[in-house]
């Protein structure tokens, strides 16, 4: 079978197939909006998304302040669909070349109000730059974590 008639339900099956353990600190894991780990503390909902340019996003529609503010928002998202309270991110970021000083700015003022507004805080972020035409040049493949993690101090699947 070819990854292009996979759907993102076999794959994610087929994911939890070959990595899914027991653990009692391990609460929900593969499959849903966000996982969840017993901490010392309490529960921690762990849960990461990839945004990914003319797949989900076209830079020259979308304005960076908003595309900022919707990286962090498709996690806090998946943070409220599990009942939590977002408290910090990571970001992880590939910035093609020709992207203006403006335009990274810009970025991370959006992103920066959304965690303000949600009361996040970036604990850590990692950019890099990558020539989109070597990218085209051959076969690559990309890959951007973006994790938000919540302590909750009680949840419905506690």
């Amino acid at each position: 079978m070819k990854l292009r008639s996979l759907r993102e339900r076999e794959l994610v099956s087929s994911i939890r197939g070959e990595f899914s353990t027991r653990r009692r600190d391990l609460v929900l894991g593969i499959g849903d909006d966000a996982a969840v780990v017993r901490g010392a503390k309490g529960l921690c909902l762990l849960t990461t998304d990839l945004l990914i340019e003319d797949v989900h996003f076209i830079t020259s529609l979308h304005p960076p302040h908003y595309l900022g503010r919707k990286s962090l928002n498709v996690n806090l998202s998946d943070i409220a669909a599990m009942g939590g309270r977002p408290k910090y991110a990571l970001l992880g970021l590939a910035l093609r070349k020709g992207l203006t000083l403006v335009w990274v700015r810009s970025f991370f003022g959006g992103l920066k109000d959304a965690a303000e507004e949600a009361g996040v805080i970036l604990m850590t972020a990692f950019p890099c730059r990558y020539s989109a035409a070597m990218a085209r040049a051959k076969p690559a493949v990309m890959i951007d974590h973006c994790t938000s993690a919540e302590f909750a101090a009680s949840a419905p699947w506690a």
